[in-house]
């Protein structure tokens, strides 16, 4: 399939040309499940993350093989927890999880755990999180297979970043120094794997950045910029503006530590009302704390204003996830019944 083609060959907006395409030609009444999982690939990938969990949730209602599902609901878990939605993501990633745990669905286990930890460290919800990569990181070691051992490691990564940064938010200073140094316990062995030949160029670059961020956070630079300069260059050449952008605002606050304030809001964006996306409230907290240092006064309360407004959307949306939790049923419906997305737009 010249789709699939495209996607291996990252010509990513190639790829969503031609599923835009063969979905207007299928027509309404055509079985298309996997189009519609190609088509949500090749937006991930892209940042158009807005627009990825539309053609996936359509996928896991119509795609046959029980494997495709999983990814499909995995898929559109993470770009609803991306948006700031992991309170929708987590009755999703939860179904994946009661698919994935049937026997000859084991090869997805793995996966689909390291998915669900991150969307309860989106969450905030580290007690959740850890346990899951930690599964998720022992079935990938036993399994040997790069793609679920990767997708572990640059997971247990993020939640590691994502855990110490909650933790001091709570004022939880010695809890964050402690969660970072049980993720800095993997630092070597992501490390390795980040000297594999097989690496794809994706793949280097989300373990780079990942590996990046943590030894930013804990005050090793001198390590953390090559990783980061290395990732963003691939994630720039790879046409992947998701994982540019957390790249970017993990050099912005690198930069920033050390008194760079100017550089480091040059890679930041500037604020966009409507963004619900997880990254706003870390890239305005760093965008406010260079206002600062740079004694721009005017900047520094506007930039305050609007990580206000950020974190009470953020916080409402935790707020929800706690009193519904795994009872709550998905905003999209049951996915056994297709009938529930006749309203979805691809």
């Amino acid at each position: 399939m010249q789709i699939r083609q495209a996607l291996q060959a990252r010509c990513w907006q190639r790829a969503q040309q031609l599923a835009e395409a063969a979905l207007a030609a299928a027509g309404v009444d055509t079985p298309s499940g996997e189009l519609h999982l190609l088509l949500a690939q090749a937006r991930w990938w892209q940042g158009q993350l807005e627009r990825v969990h539309r053609p996936a949730l359509r996928a896991a209602v119509l795609v046959n093989p029980p494997a495709q599902r999983i990814q499909a609901l995995n898929l559109a878990a993470l770009a609803l927890a991306e948006l700031g939605l992991a309170d929708e993501a987590l009755p999703l990633v939860t179904q994946a999880l009661d698919l994935a745990r049937e026997p000859e669905l084991h090869a997805q286990l793995s996966r689909t755990l390291s998915c669900a930890g991150h969307v309860y460290a989106r969450l905030g919800d580290v007690e959740h999180a850890v346990p899951l990569h930690m599964q998720a990181l022992s079935l990938a070691r036993d399994g040997r297979e790069l793609e679920p051992l990767l997708q572990a490691y640059a997971n247990l990564l993020l939640s590691t970043a994502m855990a110490h940064e909650e933790l001091l938010e709570q004022g939880e200073r010695e809890a964050a120094h402690a969660a970072l140094l049980r993720g800095m316990l993997h630092l070597s062995y992501a490390r390795g794997l980040l000297r594999d030949e097989r690496l794809r160029e994706e793949q280097r670059c989300i373990l780079s950045l990942m590996l990046g961020r943590v030894l930013m956070l804990s005050e090793r630079a001198d390590e953390a910029e090559p990783l980061l300069r290395s990732g963003l260059a691939l994630a720039a050449t790879l046409g992947s503006h998701y994982y540019g952008r957390g790249g970017r605002l993990s050099l912005a606050e690198l930069l920033r530590r050390r008194q760079q304030c100017e550089q480091a809001l040059m890679l930041l964006p500037e604020p966009v009302d409507g963004d619900g996306g997880c990254l706003r409230v870390a890239e305005l907290r760093c965008r406010l704390a260079c206002h600062r240092q740079l004694a721009q006064e005017d900047a520094a309360r506007l930039s305050e204003q609007q990580l206000h407004q950020a974190l009470a959307r953020r916080d409402a949306t935790r707020e929800q996830a706690r009193r519904l939790r795994a009872a709550s049923p998905s905003q999209f419906g049951d996915l056994a019944e297709p009938s529930g997305f006749g309203q979805l737009s691809r």
